[in-house]
């Protein structure tokens, strides 16, 4: 395999090993979003629990718990839209991935193709030589 295309190739190894790696941080950025809104989504519960629960509970702080529901669920609301720029980003980091992947395979055949290419050339030179052993041989014995 010439010195090229084992350039080509580790470069192409390098770059798909990047892609994946940000593949798999957009991926670890949308999971965290996602327990994030899962953990205020349990707030917003126990919250309201709070809430409906407690007859004793003065109408102060009703109106605090009611404020921290509201509070919780503007920024579940914002996380909500982080997370859905977050699946796109997971798309797209993705898509890049692939498509690096797709190139590697690519070069990768080349790759054996040429050393197919090598091996046959040298099988034909081995035949080559035998032949002409051969013949020498016979033409020394006539």
């Amino acid at each position: 395999m010439s010195e090229q295309l084992k350039l080509v190739l580790k470069l192409k190894d390098q770059a798909e090993e990047n892609a994946r790696q940000q593949l798999a941080r957009a991926e670890g950025q949308r999971d965290e979003l996602q327990s994030q809104i899962t953990a205020l989504e349990d707030y917003v519960k126990d919250y309201q629990r709070q809430l409906s629960s407690s007859e004793q509970t003065t109408m102060q702080q009703k109106h605090i718990l009611m404020s921290y529901i509201q509070q919780v669920q503007q920024a579940i609301a914002g996380h909500i839209e982080r997370l859905n720029a977050s699946h796109m980003a997971v798309g797209f980091a993705r898509e890049a991935w692939l498509e690096t992947k797709r190139q590697k395979i690519g070069i990768e055949k080349v790759v054996e193709s040429r050393a197919e290419d090598e091996k046959r050339q040298e099988a034909l030179r081995e035949q080559k030589l035998s032949d002409e052993f051969v013949s020498s041989r016979r033409n020394n014995y006539t």
